[in-house]
């Protein structure tokens, strides 16, 4: 074979491998920016799917990192979806907002080929309030002393180690709280997600509201509190703490803990509830 074509042979298999892996590899576009933010500011986030990953800093500004992540097979779809889905920032010292605009396409056919999604992780001042909205991004939040605000459709969500008050509105999947101390009000309301709140102190109270789902809270032993927990016949609720326990049609346990405190309101229709106390047991 002349040395000419066998030259060419070799071209040309280097671009089709070339061309295999940039159609298969998740391309993305990774960048950068920060902002100046008060202590006990506030940070506003809004993602449809992907990553919210905010973690607490002893610093007086915000650093948001953005990665794009394209997860079709198309090379020039990825080129077109990378220059079309926006990232946008608003900010004043007070406040931050980041929102993520996708592109708008009609898909009939193959629509997990098209697409893809945005990865951002934030790191924020300690002293900071947190509110987000999103469709089914995982989210996770760390250190903040703050309240936060969660708005979603079935994401993976985990508040830990933080200090304020939680507001949690999902439809289902998980939501973890993991050793936060209550300093204002714990209010989650799901159909069918699975939640578990291992919490240092309770605050303000709670009001926690499932249809379908699980919910365990786990609360120190000396904690003072009212309770009023109650679920349908085809509920399965109990207490580690002595309180009152009306049988029958309906499940309902009502009580002063410790002498009594703020109200815990717990329900569920068909699901499950367990109150129990820190070192009982696993949740």
């Amino acid at each position: 074979m002349p040395r000419s074509r066998i030259i060419l042979s070799l071209v040309v298999s280097v671009f089709a491998v070339s061309l295999a892996q940039a159609q298969t590899s998740p391309a993305e576009d990774h960048f950068r920016r920060d902002f100046p933010l008060q202590p006990g500011g506030t940070v506003f986030v809004k993602n449809y799917k992907g990553l919210i990953r905010i973690e607490a800093a002893d610093s007086d500004q915000a650093g948001v990192e953005v990665k794009k992540i394209w997860e079709g097979h198309s090379a020039n779809q990825r080129d077109q979806w990378l220059r079309e889905v926006e990232v946008n920032f608003n900010s004043d010292p007070k406040r931050l907002d980041v929102r993520v605009e996708y592109p708008n396409h009609s898909c009939f056919w193959n629509c997990d080929e098209w697409g893809g999604r945005v990865e951002l992780v934030m790191h924020v001042p300690r002293q900071a309030n947190i509110e987000i909205d999103g469709y089914k991004p995982e989210i996770n939040i760390s250190g903040i002393r703050g309240d936060v605000r969660i708005h979603s459709y079935k994401s993976a969500i985990e508040v830990r180690d933080t200090t304020g008050g939680i507001e949690v509105d999902t439809y289902k999947d998980r939501i973890v709280l993991e050793n936060v101390a209550l300093r204002g009000p714990l209010r989650i309301h799901d159909y069918k997600a699975e939640t578990e709140v291992r919490a240092r102190e309770l605050g303000d109270g709670a009001d926690l509201d499932t249809s379908r789902g699980a919910i365990r809270l786990q609360v120190p032993a000396d904690s003072r509190f009212n309770v009023d927990i109650s679920g349908d016949r085809r509920a399965d609720i109990r207490s580690d703490f002595e309180a009152h326990v009306d049988a029958g049609w309906s499940r309902h346990i009502t009580g002063a803990v410790n002498g009594g405190g703020p109200e815990v309101r717990i329900h569920t229709d068909r699901g499950t509830v367990a109150l129990l106390k820190s070192g009982t047991g696993s949740l």
